[in-house]
C-alpha cells in the first residue's frame, strides 16, 4: 500500500543482514539504506526542500526455530502474519519504494531465546514519504504470542491459532481474519479496523476516528468502541455485546446476544437481535431503533426522552416517558436527550 502522506517516525524496529537464512541462536538479519554490505540505495531525492533516500525492490529472508513469540515495532511497513508449511519461523522483509530521511535506517530480525523481535533503527527521527512495503511473518504452531506496533502500516493476522495477539496502527488498519486468538487487543487511531470468521476469548478493541467491522466472530463477550467511527457487527456469536461511540454510528444485525448494551452521544443505534434477554440503549442526540424477534408485548419497556418520540410498534407511542410491563419476554431499556426510541419486529 502506497503511504503518500509526511510521517514523522517514533517506532522501534528489527534489522536484517543480507545473509539469508538462520538458525535457532541470536543472529541477525538486516534490510535497509545503509551502504555497507552492498545494501546501497538506490537514489536521492527531495520532497518540500528535504533530501529522501530511495530504499527500492530490496528484500531480506530470514528462517528461525524455537520461537514461541513474535514482536514487531516499526514505522512504514504493512505486518503480516500467516501460517507456516513448517516448524520453523520465517520472516521476509520487502522494501518495494520507500523513501526515507536517514541513509543509516534499516529493518532488524534478531532472535532472543525463544523471542523473535522486528524492529527498526534509529529508533526516532525518521521521516517517510511515498513509501511502500511489507513484513510477512510465518507463523508455525509453537508461536503462540504475536504483536505488532506500527505508525502508518496495516496489520493483519490471518488463519492462526494463538494464545495472545496485539495489534496497534495509528492510521493503518488493523485486521484478523479466520484466527483462534484467546485474548486479542485491536488498536488504531485513524485505521479501520476488521474481524472476519474468528473465535476470540478476552477482547478489546477500540479506534477513534476510524471504523470497526466484526462479521462471522465467536466470543463470551463482545466489546468494542470508538470516538467518531462507525461500528458495524453482524453474525456475533456472543453472550454479551457492549458497543459504545461517540459521534459514530452502531450497527447490530443477526446477531445473538442474550445482553445488549449500547452508548453514543449523536450517533444514531440500529440493533436487530434475535435472543434478547436484558437491551440497555442510550444516546443524546441519536436515534434508537431495535428490531425484536418473537411477541413485543411480552417484553417490558423503560424508555425516557426529554424531546424524543418513544414508540412500541403496534402497542403505544408517546413521548418523555414510556413503561410497559410484559411477561416472560425481555427487559429493554433506552434514553436519549432529543433522539427518538423505536422498537419494531424482526420478521
Amino acid at each position: 500500500m502506497k503511504k503518500t502522506l509526511l510521517l514523522i517516525a517514533a517506532a522501534v524496529f528489527v534489522a536484517l543482514l543480507p545473509e539469508q537464512t538462520f538458525a535457532q541462536g541470536s543472529q541477525t538479519t538486516v534490510v535497509g539504506s545503509k551502504e555497507k554490505n552492498n545494501y546501497r540505495y538506490n537514489s536521492t531525492t527531495s520532497f518540500n526542500g528535504k533530501k529522501y533516500i530511495l530504499i527500492k525492490e530490496k528484500s531480506a529472508t530470514s528462517s528461525y526455530q524455537n520461537v514461541t513469540e513474535v514482536r514487531v515495532d516499526q514505522s512504514i511497513l504493512d505486518v503480516i502474519f500467516v501460517q507456516s508449511s513448517n516448524k520453523q519461523t520465517r520472516a521476509d522483509v520487502y522494501f518495494k519504494e520507500v523513501y526515507v530521511s536517514d541513509p543509516s535506517y534499516r529493518i532488524y530480525v534478531k532472535q532472543n531465546g525463544s523471542v523473535l523481535d522486528i524492529y527498526q533503527e534509529p529508533k526516532t527521527g525518521l521521516s517517510f514519504t511515498k513509501s511502500s512495503g511489507s513484513i510477512t511473518i510465518y507463523v508455525p504452531k509453537d508461536v503462540k504470542v504475536v504483536s505488532a506496533s506500527v505508525v502508518s502500516g496495516d496489520v493483519q493476522v490471518k488463519g492462526l491459532t494463538l494464545d495472545k495477539a496485539d495489534l496497534r496502527s495509528i492510521s493503518g488498519d488493523a485486521d484478523v481474519y479466520n484466527s483462534n486468538i484467546s485474548n486479542v487487543s485491536l488498536k488504531t487511531t485513524s485505521g479501520d479496523v476488521d474481524m472476519l470468521q474468528s473465535v476470540f476469548g478476552d477482547m478489546s478493541v477500540s479506534s477513534i476516528s476510524g471504523d470497526v467491522e466484526a462479521k462471522d466472530v465467536k466470543t463470551d463477550f463482545f466489546s468494542a468502541k470508538t470516538t467518531s467511527g462507525d461500528i458495524e457487527a453482524q453474525y456475533i456469536k456472543s453472550e454479551k455485546i457492549d458497543v459504545s461511540s461517540i459521534s459514530g454510528d452502531v450497527e447490530v444485525k443477526n446477531s445473538t446476544p442474550s445482553m445488549l448494551k449500547t452508548r453514543t452521544t449523536s450517533g444514531d443505534v440500529t440493533a436487530f437481535v434475535s435472543e434478547v434477554k436484558e437491551a440497555s440503549c442510550s444516546s443524546v442526540s441519536g436515534n434508537v431503533t431495535l428490531y425484536v424477534k418473537g411477541d413485543l408485548k411480552k417484553n417490558s419497556y423503560y424508555f425516557s426522552s426529554v424531546s424524543g418520540d418513544l414508540e412500541v410498534e403496534g402497542y403505544v407511542s408517546t413521548r418523555r416517558k414510556l413503561e410497559m410491563e410484559g411477561n416472560g419476554g425481555a427487559s429493554i431499556t433506552a434514553k436519549t436527550t432529543s433522539g427518538d426510541v423505536t422498537v419494531k419486529k424482526w420478521q
